[in-house]
């Protein structure tokens, strides 16, 4: 039972790739996704790449067990960027990119500058596409810089928010089994790229990742699909959770108590102490499908016991 394998399952080629030995021993847990099935309700679509993880184990015949029937009744959704690492904060990963650029002869300036105008033509940060405009279009400098990034990004693993990373491992040593989802706005490769680097990768069952579009219908179709009684959504930007939360409302027949967390590191956002201080279930469930402001993950792990109630099945 020990000899498992951690495998993608890409939409672009629709077949599995083995990657590498999963790091954790998990007796017993086996995901299986399905990419046509997952095209039928929605889930998929022409412009995001979700990335599905799964964990075989192979001295089984057969692994096409009904994911319906090991669906878990929670669902854990959340961001990377500033979320889970430091990105945008001071000694962040942008904030190292940049300073990797001006060894190379390319200001502060001219990073920021051409970082917002590849934002705004394409809706999300795609590097090859900076790269291309930063070093315009020069073969050399691109592969320069190309490298002095990549040699950031492998450097990234002290970027990981330390309680971050707590909750993660908090999740799963519940005894009720939650199910984790990355849903991250970016391209897929430098987006994976970040999460492995910074050795959260495999405290996630699947790896969503988005462009324009919103984050909002694959979530309704994924609580849909797996019937999960509770929802957390986590991000850092009141824009994707407002986005989110019209989704939620305007969707029909959810039987779902969704909880939009908005993560803000950088103000000292209003906090819920009666949710925290009493554990009381009442202003929680009157906070359901509001979005709820915490500094941090502790506060959310001091929640996650009473949020977990509504997962009980009562």
């Amino acid at each position: 039972m020990d000899n498992k394998i951690f495998r993608l399952y890409d939409e672009k080629d629709l077949s599995f790739i083995a990657k590498r030995q999963h790091e954790k021993k998990t007796e017993g847990l086996r995901y299986f996704a399905c990419g046509e099935q997952m095209r039928k309700i929605g889930i998929l679509s022409d412009n995001s790449l979700c990335i599905f993880a799964v964990l075989l184990t192979l001295n089984q015949s057969s692994f096409l067990t009904s994911r319906r029937s090991m669906s878990n009744k929670i669902g854990f959704f959340s961001d990377l960027d500033d979320v889970l690492m430091n990105t945008s904060g001071k000694g962040g990963f942008k904030e190292r990119r940049i300073l990797a650029a001006k060894d190379l002869g390319y200001s502060r300036q001219a990073y920021r500058r051409t970082y917002a105008k590849i934002k705004k033509m394409e809706g999300y940060y795609d590097v090859n596409k900076h790269i291309e405009l930063l070093t315009g279009g020069n073969q050399h400098s691109a592969r320069l810089l190309r490298s002095a990034w990549l040699g950031v990004l492998r450097g990234s693993r002290d970027l990981a928010f330390k309680d971050a990373v707590a909750f993660l491992q908090f999740l799963e040593e519940q005894q009720m089994p939650i199910d984790r989802f990355l849903i991250s706005r970016g391209e897929k490769p430098l987006q994976s790229g970040k999460l492995a680097a910074i050795g959260m990768d495999t405290f996630f069952t699947v790896q969503m990742y988005v462009s324009r579009e919103s984050k909002g219908p694959s979530i309704v179709n994924l609580i849909r699909e797996f019937e999960y009684e509770v929802a957390i959504f986590v991000d850092d930007k009141l824009s994707e959770l407002n986005d989110v939360q019209a989704v939620l409302r305007s969707a029909q027949g959810l039987r779902c108590k969704t909880y939009l967390i908005l993560l803000n590191r950088s103000t000292k956002t209003k906090q819920v102490p009666s949710l925290i201080e009493s554990g009381r279930v009442d202003p929680l469930d009157d906070l359901t499908d509001d979005i709820i402001p915490v500094l941090n993950f502790g506060t959310l792990q001091k929640m996650l016991p009473v949020i977990l109630k509504g997962g009980e099945g009562k």
